[in-house]
């Protein structure tokens, strides 16, 4: 009876523990991962953006094929934006993240909510288009904090 006692008194207070609040430290850890991935994207350093990201990257993203997934996800979504650019006059763009809206990090699962601003050229005019917002999931592994899905909505 005493061990089953313990037994449930030690499940009850790992449950607790894992219950609470994630550090700051781990927020900014997350954030920190998002805007490396952004920056690299900005630079069009797919390799800098593929190291934030988990192998079984899920990308849903506004223009055709809408969904990317797996290991080739990246890739195929960068390939993809580039025929959508070009077919629509754009230049690469640049997206600014603004304040985080909403950053949850449980153990080892985090979610983020971040305004943004992405800012090209389409036929040679400046376009600056407010509003729309990235949403991340992330997961924490022995190297750190990784994305595993993000999507984008336009406003």
């Amino acid at each position: 009876m005493r061990a089953m006692m313990l037994g449930a008194a030690l499940v009850l207070a790992a449950t607790t523990m894992a219950a609470k609040p994630a550090a700051a430290s781990d927020e900014s850890d997350v954030m920190a991962v998002v805007t490396d991935y952004d920056m690299a994207l900005n630079k069009g350093d797919m390799a800098a953006a593929g190291k934030d990201c988990l192998e079984q990257l899920s990308i849903i993203d506004e223009f055709a094929v809408y969904h990317w997934q797996g290991s080739t996800a990246l890739a195929g979504w960068a390939s993809d934006y580039g025929a959508w650019a070009k077919a629509n006059s754009v230049t690469p763009g640049l997206v600014s993240i603004g304040k985080p809206w909403h950053v949850e990090v449980t153990g080892a699962h985090a979610y983020a909510v971040i305004p943004v601003t992405y800012s090209y050229v389409k036929a040679g005019v400046k376009v600056v288009e407010d509003g729309s917002v990235w949403t991340f999931a992330l997961e924490k592994t022995p190297a750190g904090w990784r994305i595993a899905s993000w999507a984008w909505a336009e406003h």
